[in-house]
């Protein structure tokens, strides 16, 4: 028989899984002698540790000291399913200790009203206060040999006030935990944990020990492969709050009391709960379905072991909620999570249910039920406030305008007064106060203000406005756009659109440049050149003012003039070279714009054009013996001018010194 297998058929906890796995636990028969058990609560738990261990026979009236101390040999300390080590006594009243390695020790307690069934000290979760002589179970043997108990466990816990638990691998066998799991333990309101463990691939239970005495939470930590639609499956590392929950406001709360103890079952389960083959049957939802009372989501098991003890062990420490959520005629009721719920005065006549995550033996079997509907609640028994007039709303139903509530005058005395703006009935997140300012969620809704008041000892009553709407989409105020650079624009120099400012703000801008009035390609943002197409044209830009809620505004500007020429730019040249015939000359032409303009070059002897000599080199000949040169650079652009207007900038250098031989 499989270790799992053997867990369900041997654990308490298995009477909540006989429907899935189709085993029905069994009573052991009593047995003459007594087979004591020992399982060290380490981090060697589900292991094959190995440990010596000594076990003490007691008289059951006298602790002074052992009757007898048995050597058990070498025993399997990590198995809470070992038969044990047999004990047979002559007939009287006994209790047992082991020890183990000579040091930690544990004495043998039977929780158990069912005869030779063992409340398995590691296989549920919970609190173990430290057991002593007085805790211990007394064991009769008869006249004819035969135990009162056929086997009984003693529990180990090696560190004192200490936490026991590990992470679930979800690959569905019970021992099966998560190499990569941790344990963080947090005071209660803590944001920094005190302590942590983590997992190996060969420990993969945690252990932490020597925990202070007080109040604390703890968070577990592991890794799940996600197989997604598209794409490779891959492994993230997810969290949870104990026992199974993602927000740390519905953990449990850990207490190490002063007098110490252990904590065992402190598990993490991150897989997703598959569906409950039997809806309706994992939960039930009990108190008085009436406004004003709480209820609560009680967990149930689906087949009793029927053993009052462990039935009630078992609901109280081993069956957990993940995540709650609470409904109301079907439909989700904002901000209701939890195991319990305070019925509202909105709920009045609705039918309540809960779905929610359930955990069997501590983690490792998850289900998602749902609860059966429950019968409508009823109107508050307490004594009613008289509130009147209803509320009423002051305002225009325009996106961007404030909404404002009057309440009216509640009483008898002092009522406090909850406000909850509605959309469309439905509660709008985080709108809980007197005024409120419309949002383009709030287009073509309804908008309404409900009232609750409360006041001890008088029923929860809820007051709501009537209906203001449907909301409309607010008008943008536009702001007076102008350009920059528009006075007197020349091809080749930025212009810029500013729309200034547009409120309510912030406000998303469009931009389309145009010239003559019609569209120029390409021209959307804010900055735009003008190009030589553009000359003589008068440039403008339209602006499109866009915000959520409110309609779209255009606006436009034009330039003050109609494009002119860009500026062509230049410096003087310069020779370079020896004036000597037979050598070479280079014109130095410097710094000349905009960029991609046409350069060109004529030579000059004493002032007139020397033939064919218009590039940027000249070699002097003997007809310039004695003659002075210069060059003469030309520049254009399509779309640009010189200062004078010409189309073409001329910039002439020096002479060079008369040409030597």
């Amino acid at each position: 028989m499989s270790r799992s297998i053997r867990l369900l058929v041997a654990a308490a906890s298995v009477g909540a899984l006989t429907l899935a796995v189709g085993v029905t636990p069994a009573v052991a028969d009593p047995a003459s002698d007594l087979r004591v058990a020992v399982v060290v609560g380490d981090q060697e738990l589900f292991t094959d540790a190995e440990h010596q261990v000594s076990i003490e026979i007691y008289d059951a009236s006298d602790d002074a000291a052992p009757m007898q101390t048995i050597d058990a040999g070498v025993m399997a300390t990590a198995d809470p399913f070992d038969p044990g080590f047999p004990v047979d006594l002559p007939e009287g009243d006994y209790k047992v200790r082991a020890i183990v390695d000579g040091g930690a020790s544990g004495w043998l307690v039977d929780r158990l009203t069912n005869d030779d069934l063992m409340l398995e000290e590691f296989m549920h979760s919970g609190f173990r206060t430290p057991a002593g002589f007085a805790d211990a179970t007394t064991v009769h043997f008869d006249a004819a040999g035969d135990s009162s108990l056929g086997q009984g466990l003693v529990a180990v816990h090696p560190q004192p006030n200490s936490l026991l638990g590990a992470v679930f691998d979800h690959e569905g066998d019970i021992l099966d935990f998560d190499e990569d799991g941790m344990m963080e333990v947090f005071p209660v309101g803590g944001a920094a944990p005190i302590a942590s463990a983590a997992a190996t691939a060969e420990h993969r239970v945690m252990l932490l020990g020597d925990l202070a005495p007080g109040d604390y939470q703890v968070r577990l930590t592991g890794t799940r492969t996600v197989t997604p639609e598209v794409g490779e499956p891959f492994e993230e590392t997810v969290s949870q709050w104990w026992p199974m929950q993602e927000d740390r406001a519905f953990a449990k709360t850990v207490t190490v009391p002063a007098g110490g103890g252990h904590w065992v079952g402190i598990t993490g389960n991150l897989a997703e709960p598959p569906a409950a083959d039997e809806p309706g049957t994992l939960a039930v939802i009990e108190g008085t379905l009436a406004v004003d009372e709480t209820v609560r989501l009680v967990p149930q098991l689906p087949n009793s072991w029927d053993d009052p003890v462990l039935d009630a062990w078992l609901i109280e420490n081993d069956l957990q909620f993940g995540t709650v959520d609470w409904f109301a005629d079907g439909v989700p009721i904002p901000g209701a999570h939890g195991a319990g719920l305070v019925i509202g005065p909105t709920l009045e006549g609705k039918q309540l249910s809960a779905e929610f995550d359930w955990y069997g033996i501590y983690g490792w079997y998850p289900q998602h039920d749902a609860t059966l509907p429950t019968v409508a609640v009823g109107p508050s028994t307490l004594v009613p406030l008289n509130p009147a007039p209803d509320p009423t709303i002051t305002g225009a139903a325009e996106v961007g305008q404030r909404l404002t509530a009057t309440v009216g005058t509640w009483g008898p005395g002092a009522v406090v007064k909850d406000r909850q703006w509605l959309r469309g009935g439905v509660p709008i997140d985080g709108a809980t106060a007197n005024a409120y300012t419309l949002t383009a969620d709030d287009v073509g809704a309804n908008i309404a203000v409900q009232v609750v008041g409360s006041k001890a000892g008088y029923a929860t009553t809820v007051r709501v406005s009537a209906e203001l709407g449907p909301v409309t989409e607010g008008v943008l105020t536009p702001g007076t756009p102008r350009i920059t650079g528009g006075n007197a624009p020349r091809v080749g120099t930025a212009l810029t659109a500013n729309p200034t400012t547009w409120r309510p703000v912030p406000v998303d801008f469009a931009y389309q440049w145009l010239r003559d009035g019609a569209p120029i390609d390409g021209a959307t943002s804010a900055g735009y050149t003008p190009v030589p197409a553009d000359l003589g044209a008068l440039l403008s830009v339209e602006i499109t003012g866009s915000k959520a809620g409110y309609a779209s505004q255009v606006r436009s500007v034009a330039a003050a003039a109609v494009v002119v020429p860009g500026r062509l730019t230049g410096t003087k040249p310069v020779i370079v070279g020896t004036a000597q015939v037979g050598q070479e000359l280079t014109a130095d032409t410097g710094t000349w714009g905009p960029a991609g303009v046409q350069i060109g070059y004529r030579w000059l002897r004493a002032g007139s054009p020397i033939p064919d000599a218009t590039g940027p080199s000249y070699t002097l000949t003997p007809a310039d013996l004695n003659r002075v040169i210069r060059v003469e650079v030309t520049s254009s652009l399509a779309g640009y001018a010189a200062n004078d207007g010409s189309p073409t900038l001329v910039r002439s250098s020096a002479g060079t010194p008369r040409v030597l031989p």
